[in-house]
């Protein structure tokens, strides 16, 4: 891609949005309209790790992977400054256009966004920062949408250009690893759960934690757990509440594992969103792993291995495993099962 050295090329025409690291504008470019990404001034400490963090998103958008993200036209040099120069495209963020949007509209936004989070996934990229204001929507002549703001990206093959330990991300929607208070990998699952927290508030009318304080939002991703959609929306069927729960497991491996299983569930409830169903079964490592060990049920299984050697030494015990559906109750005994010696138990 030809770089241009002379940003006068480019006529400012609003300001769209700034935070205190970026400036994002509205440019018109040889009768065309554009998008233009900058920096602020930021402290010279600082500056180096912003501009290798513009040009990394940079990058992301010229790899071209999808036509459901935004496209990168440029990249204008400009003295020290950097300018990302990308498609304009004439839509509307998620977190405004939702409130217009009817259920059967929502649900193929939702569909939509796993289709490009799912190829987003497959490059080698976690987006880090999903919510509805990096979903834009178009609803003529058909719903459509871009994926944007690649600033957080984390490219896996990079993975040492990020400090262990510190949050990024918006609290809203900020997976419990990414508060770098619980010891996880940030992979794509991290994705999938920022997902089910922005969709949680597109179905349900407000986000899964209602909390103000930051320190109470974090701790929150961490220990509580968010209402049950369907008490909260009455419009939001029990199946569709059970994959926004999915997503938002507090353990990576209790969630989603991909977002190709996630867009096979939201298709069969779209085909029918009263049909009730066991969620997460495309996917093969939801709870087990290819040994059949139970990753992140460490608890549970204890405690059901106790009940069984008290049962074992002629104690009579019973058990009831509980959880909404679609939780993974059914693959936490069968991984338990695949633990026991044959020869002590006899499965019913």
């Amino acid at each position: 891609m030809s770089t241009k050295t002379d940003i006068s090329d480019y006529r400012i025409i609003q300001v769209i949005s700034e935070t205190k690291e970026s400036q994002v504008s509205l440019a018109e470019y040889e009768g065309k309209k554009v998008v233009l990404k900058k920096l602020q001034t930021v402290q010279e400490g600082n500056r180096d790790n912003m501009l290798f963090r513009l040009r990394r998103e940079g990058e992301i958008l010229q790899s071209s992977f999808s036509d459901m993200v935004v496209e990168l036209l440029d990249i204008v040099e400009d003295g020290e400054q950097i300018y990302l120069v990308m498609e304009y495209y004439d839509g509307r963020d998620l977190n405004r256009v939702m409130a217009e949007l009817d259920f059967s509209q929502r649900l193929q936004v939702f569909i939509l966004t796993a289709q490009a989070l799912g190829k987003i996934h497959a490059n080698g990229i976690v987006h880090r920062d999903i919510k509805p204001h990096n979903i834009l929507i178009r609803t003529e002549p058909e719903l459509q949408i871009k994926m944007i703001d690649f600033g957080l990206a984390y490219i896996k093959n990079l993975s040492d250009v990020f400090q262990q330990g510190t949050v990024v991300g918006t609290l809203a929607y900020l997976s419990p690893e990414q508060t770098g208070l619980l010891k996880r990998p940030i992979d794509n699952r991290t994705d999938l759960y920022s997902l089910g927290a922005a969709f949680y508030q597109v179905f349900c009318g407000r986000q899964p934690f209602d909390e103000k304080d930051p320190l109470k939002l974090i701790h929150a991703h961490l220990s509580r757990q968010p209402l049950d959609p369907s008490s909260v929306a009455s419009e939001v069927p029990q199946v569709l509440g059970a994959v926004l729960l999915k997503l938002l497991q507090k353990e990576p491996s209790e969630r989603y594992q991909s977002a190709e299983a996630l867009l096979h569930d939201l298709l069969r409830i779209k085909d029918d969103p009263k049909y009730d169903f066991v969620v997460g079964q495309a996917d093969e490592s939801s709870v087990l792993n290819l040994n059949g060990r139970v990753i992140g049920r460490e608890q549970e299984i204890a405690q059901i291995k106790h009940h069984f050697e008290l049962a074992a030494q002629a104690e009579t015990q019973a058990m009831v495993v509980r959880g909404r559906s679609g939780m993974g109750k059914s693959k936490l005994v069968e991984g338990f099962v695949q633990q026991l010696d044959v020869s002590r138990a006899v499965m019913m």
